[in-house]
């Protein structure tokens, strides 16, 4: 990843380093601005599909707002290695999100894979246990660690997780 990133579109995938699957660079400082822009979508939802940072060095933060706006709510901070555990998509209330991604100098991983799409007014997301959708824009996906058509199959290695992000903006 290399400086700021702004994002537009109806949904897509990005990920702090280009796949097939390598570690992201040390003492990075890198940020995607996930902007609506038409009338029809007032909100901005993001999931990770794989997080592996180093624990308690590297961050990736995920602020409610535009990247320029140095007040903007933190929606959620992650370090450490979640694997297949269920991280919940996380929601802006307006038209922007920003993700923040910061590493030392030591030990790098494998990074991070986001979906991102964008939500139409009173859009309500609803889950079941493998897979999560929006009633309003009909987009499903994966829980955090599952892939495959119904959501059934734990994702456990590199290239599997590489499978996820097939349509990278970003990178």
């Amino acid at each position: 990843c290399s400086g700021s990133v702004k994002i537009t579109g109806e949904q897509g995938a990005f990920a702090d380093h280009r796949l097939p699957v390598q570690k992201y660079q040390a003492n990075a400082m890198c940020e995607w601005e996930l902007r609506a822009t038409d009338s029809g979508h007032t909100r901005v939802s993001l999931r990770f599909t794989a997080l592996e940072v180093e624990n308690g060095f590297d961050f990736v933060t995920v602020s409610d707002g535009g990247c320029d706006d140095p007040d903007a709510p933190l929606l959620g901070e992650f370090t450490g290695q979640y694997g297949g555990a269920r991280l919940p998509a996380i929601n802006s209330t307006g038209g922007e999100l920003c993700l923040r991604f910061e590493t030392d100098a030591v030990n790098d991983y494998t990074g991070f894979v986001a979906e991102w799409q964008m939500l139409e007014p009173g859009g309500v997301e609803v889950s079941s246990e493998l897979m999560v959708c929006d009633e309003a824009t009909g987009w499903c996906g994966c829980v955090v660690g599952l892939i495959g058509d119904d959501c059934n199959e734990a994702a456990t290695s590199a290239v599997e997780l590489s499978k996820l992000a097939s349509n990278l903006v970003g990178t």
